[in-house]
């Protein structure tokens, strides 16, 4: 998964759309706002406070806030505007711990897709994985010629 191609949280206005209507969910580490955007991709937001640290600081947590959410973009449900907020104590965190709080919070929000638990989905999520399982066999299917 590349975010270079994801459609990002960039303006002001859809922050505050997010912030105003979206549901939160928080540790001691981050605060994250979930709001359904009615699309077939999920769009994200990084916001470092300055209170965080000075800006190489600041920068540092957005680039590994940026790669845990493009390693894990896979197990995000589809259809959703997410902004990851950090608190200040965020900078007592190593890498590993951030993306396990980063997890933590996908999971409490439920827009997490554990692919294991696959049969515990709603029906709407089901649908959505197999119009894609569909798709993935049919280029499968024209790609070896198979009938």
């Amino acid at each position: 998964m590349d975010l270079k191609n994801t459609k990002g949280i960039k303006k002001d206005s859809d922050f505050r759309k997010v912030y105003k209507h979206g549901k939160s969910f928080a540790n001691k580490y981050l605060v994250m706002y979930i709001l359904d955007n009615k699309s077939d991709f999920s769009r994200v937001g990084f916001s470092v406070s300055k209170k965080v640290g000075k800006a190489n600081v600041r920068n540092l947590y957005k680039r590994r806030l940026r790669e845990i959410v493009r390693k894990n973009m896979h197990h995000i449900k589809p259809g959703c505007d997410l902004i990851i907020l950090t608190r200040v104590p965020v900078t007592e965190l190593g890498y590993q711990e951030l993306e396990k709080n980063v997890k933590y919070l996908l999971r409490k929000s439920g827009v997490w897709i554990d692919w294991f638990f696959y049969q515990r989905l709603s029906e709407k999520d089901t649908a959505w994985i197999n119009r894609i399982l569909q798709k993935i066999f049919v280029c499968f299917k024209n790609c070896f010629n198979i009938n």
